[in-house]
């Protein structure tokens, strides 16, 4: 490989990791966190996490693990002497973006697994995990946020580690692994129970065309899977959840060009989905150039994998925001089209990139390590990610400041016995240059702090120059 394009993929995967490790300085707990993180340091009994998912199981969605791990993971810290909720907001936003990478790591890996030369593989790796971050980092619940990374994070981690160790494990005793991590994974959000589902639907197909018959493992996860997603749809919360969002029609229009329509737009456009475009053909294009011993039937299977999963995430989005299901968390499933369009586009040009012709007219033009260091330059320089550096290394003081003023005024009136509905946040929109771009960290919104007073947003923002 030309040593200016081994450079360019270092370069921007450092890039990305130090811009993420920055801006995780600056997290605050917001929102849920404020409920969910007990001030005076309360480590939760089995009991108190069991009362807790029950009250959320039956009372507000399916996610049926959740509930454990936000609890659990605070414990954990907890008891290992952290009892600092804003020290604990920025470990966590570490840990998460640690988990996050090593379980891309493992599954990118999967696309070249007996390829013997180590360095080319974690070559390709880092700048296929660069990729990732660097479209990701617009979407903050996933990493930032404290709550909302255990529940879209730890999902999408669990799905990682579930595929590769379904590609790399057979024994009885994996089978049983896998079992956990897809009961788990299922009962932490929706758009992974599809996703799950997708993988194994096409893990049947596959094994059916290769061998005509299927495979006794496979059938058997396939139907734990649907055991799993009845658990998470079917709950009792899911329904009474409905009453708590209004201003959405229960009508769903299942044309099919309206379903591709927003398909496609989520895939390519939002948000910043063209540099994954343009990325994952580099990527799939040196691939094949460098002659690696790349798994041919990985990547068809992540090809309609990834085409299954993102038609069935797409659909259960668009039935959940007109069906009151869970309207408020669109930009939630952005992070989920942000894995899904990554594994189709690259397996889309590694598929296309497979004929002769097309590596022939590449193969000697000196000239692409330029074009791809000229495009890394450019998309790294508009991505929101280095955005919020700077806003941040020039501002962010100001937010702790400004979070720390309101958290007080809000305690004093939480003991005098104000109303939530006349609690009003008083801001002066001059005084900061950003908006909340994604990192939740922001504390002069409704959202953010509706922690202090439980599920609803009474609290008001009232402009002041």
């Amino acid at each position: 490989m030309d040593r200016r394009i081994s450079l360019a993929f270092y370069i921007f995967f450092g890039f990305v990791i130090l811009l993420f490790l920055f801006n995780s300085f600056y997290v605050v707990p917001v929102a849920d966190d404020l409920r969910d993180l007990p001030r005076d340091g309360h480590i939760y009994s089995i009991k108190e996490i069991y009362a807790d998912l029950s009250h959320l199981y039956m009372h507000w969605g399916g996610r049926y693990t959740q509930g454990v791990v936000n609890r659990g993971i605070t414990s954990l810290f907890y008891r290992s002497g952290i009892k600092n909720d804003e020290v604990l907001v920025v470990i966590h936003a570490f840990f998460s973006m640690l988990s996050l990478v090593l379980s891309f790591f493992a599954f990118a890996s999967l696309l070249f697994p007996k390829e013997a030369n180590s360095y080319k593989k974690w070559l390709y790796a880092s700048f296929f995990v660069g990729i990732f971050l660097l479209n990701f980092s617009s979407v903050g619940e996933f990493t930032y946020w404290y709550v909302g990374a255990k529940t879209y994070n730890y999902g999408l981690v669990l799905f990682l580690l579930f595929v590769f160790l379904h590609e790399k494990k057979e024994s009885k005793a994996w089978f049983w692994v896998k079992a956990l991590i897809l009961f788990i994974g299922c009962g932490v959000n929706e758009i992974f129970v599809m996703m799950f589902l997708s993988y194994l639907l096409i893990e049947n197909a596959f094994s059916f065309i290769e061998n005509k018959s299927f495979k006794k493992e496979n059938v058997f996860l396939l139907g734990f899977c649907l055991i799993f997603a009845a658990i998470a749809f079917l709950a009792p919360g899911n329904f009474e959840r409905r009453h708590y969002v209004t201003g959405h029609s229960y009508a769903f229009n299942f044309q099919l060009l309206f379903l591709f329509k927003e398909w496609g737009r989520n895939m390519l456009v939002t948000p910043y989905g063209e540099n994954v475009f343009i990325l994952s053909a580099f990527f799939a294009l040196f691939l094949r150039l460098d002659n690696l011993s790349l798994s041919e039937s990985f990547i068809k299977k992540m090809w309609m994998g990834s085409l299954l999963s993102s038609l069935l995430v797409q659909l259960l989005y668009n039935i959940s925001y007109n069906a009151h299901y869970n309207a408020w968390t669109a930009s939630r499933y952005f992070g989920a089209f942000t894995f899904l369009s990554l594994c189709f586009f690259t397996a889309s040009f590694l598929l296309l990139f497979n004929r002769k012709w097309v590596l022939a007219w590449f193969q000697k033009r000196k000239w692409i390590a330029s074009v791809l260091s000229i495009v890394l330059l450019f998309i790294m320089l508009r991505d929101p990610l280095l955005k919020k550096a700077m806003i941040l290394s020039m501002e962010g003081h100001k937010y702790r400041e400004r979070y720390h003023q309101i958290a007080s005024m809000l305690e004093e009136e939480k003991k005098k016995g104000t109303p939530e509905e006349k609690v009003v946040i008083p801001f002066n929109p001059k005084e900061f240059k950003g908006g909340e771009g994604g990192l939740m960290i922001i504390p002069f919104t409704p959202r953010v702090w509706v922690g202090y007073y439980g599920y609803s947003i009474n609290l008001k923002v009232e402009t002041v120059q």
